[in-house]
């Protein structure tokens, strides 16, 4: 990754599809500038349908890329923390949700245990993570697979719809 971070690049994939979505993303924003780190980057919002389970309504997602001090654990621990302080509810996997927050990236790290997998094991497969992916690190080299996010975009099975539905947050 490019050394635009002081620290260690954390990015971050963003979900929302209940309530009022996009107010879910701002105040994640703003927590995770309070309490994770400072935002370097930020891709715009975009909506898709649900992925995995599809009888729901549809997501808004962005990416961030966040300058942190917090090791991968502790960036767990307090992505956790914020979900839960803006109404996360436990829910099955894949339903719908106030907000997520998955590590999809950290530094060039590749992380497998069992309650943290960096890469994301998922990401590479949902075009709703690599469309604003390509729009602040289309050139990133992943870690795990050895191929820019350029490739995995165009190799990517998933050809489900992916709108732009609004400009960068202001944090």
């Amino acid at each position: 990754m490019t050394k635009i971070c002081k620290y260690h690049c954390c990015v971050l994939g963003l979900g929302s599809n209940l309530g009022h979505r996009l107010q879910y993303l701002t105040s994640a924003y703003k927590a995770i500038e309070m309490d994770l780190g400072r935002i370097v980057l930020s891709s715009p919002v975009y909506q898709s349908m649900a992925w995995g389970y599809e009888d729901q309504g549809d997501f808004l997602n962005s990416v961030l890329m966040v300058d942190t001090l917090h090791s991968p654990l502790e960036s767990l621990k307090i992505i956790k923390a914020i979900e839960k302080k803006l109404g996360r509810k436990v829910r099955d996997r894949w339903h719908q949700r106030e907000i997520d927050i998955d590590i999809i990236f950290y530094d060039s790290l590749v992380i497998e245990k069992d309650d943290l997998i960096i890469p994301h094991p998922h990401y590479h497969l949902r075009n709703f993570v690599l469309k604003p992916l390509m729009d602040i690190l289309p050139n990133y080299e992943d870690p795990h697979f050895h191929k820019p996010i350029y490739q995995i975009d165009a190799d990517c099975p998933d050809q489900s719809i992916v709108e732009p539905f609004a400009k960068h947050l202001e944090v």
